[in-house]
């Protein structure tokens, strides 16, 4: 997060178990939880911007990974549908509006996933700058 947004300026966390026991589906057998399985993050960038991560283990009946970017010209969503929330090895989509203008674009990994070297490609689903009614 801060390679893309900056450095915080002022940061808090919890860590949190949420579940008391998980069951391993190969096996059968239901096991105690006995490590943290959440983790929230507030804080503020140099910048100013508040910013506000959760992260959990397990799955979720949602989106899997959202991570929202909200400023003063437009937003990004970076979604992932896929079976957990890691972000290296996730499919993502990534939305984008600025204005009336909303955009779509599907990443595919080529090679290891890292945004730092640019090894994510987008392909873009839409034209740059369409209008669409929100």
């Amino acid at each position: 997060m801060n390679h893309t947004l900056g450095d915080f300026a002022g940061v808090s966390a919890n860590l949190v178990r949420g579940r008391e026991e998980v069951r391993l589906a190969d096996e059968g057998i239901t096991i105690p939880v006995t490590a943290a399985d959440q983790v929230c993050v507030t804080g503020t960038l140099r910048g100013g911007a508040a910013v506000s991560v959760f992260y959990r283990g397990a799955f979720s009946r949602g989106d899997n990974l959202r991570w929202e970017i909200n400023g003063t010209e437009g937003d990004l969503i970076l979604t992932s549908e896929g079976i957990n929330g890691n972000l290296q090895v996730a499919d993502l989509t990534l939305h984008g509006g600025r204005g009336a203008s909303i955009c779509s674009a599907a990443a595919s990994r080529r090679g290891s996933c890292s945004v730092a070297s640019s090894s994510i490609w987008w392909k873009p689903s839409c034209v740059t700058g369409a209008s669409r009614a929100a």
